[in-house]
């Protein structure tokens, strides 16, 4: 087998880690920070930028419902 460099190796172990998991701390962190982040936007949003947002989801996403409709 070939000799492969530090970067390589570095690079090998952050797609290993991404792949198979790993790093669960940095992953709650990052989705903790954006859902705190979408909160605030969406508590600063008007009813129209709300139901516009919500028909872009559906666009994107498909059927989008509200748990409270659920």
């Amino acid at each position: 087998m070939p000799m492969i460099s530090i970067w390589q190796a570095l690079g090998l172990l952050l797609l290993s880690k991404i792949l198979f998991g790993g790093g669960g701390h940095f992953k709650n962190k990052w989705k903790g920070a954006w859902s705190d982040h979408m909160k605030e936007k969406i508590e600063g949003m008007s009813t129209e930028e709300k139901e516009r947002c919500r028909l872009q989801w559906e666009k994107r996403c498909g059927q989008w419902k509200d748990e409270k409709q659920a």
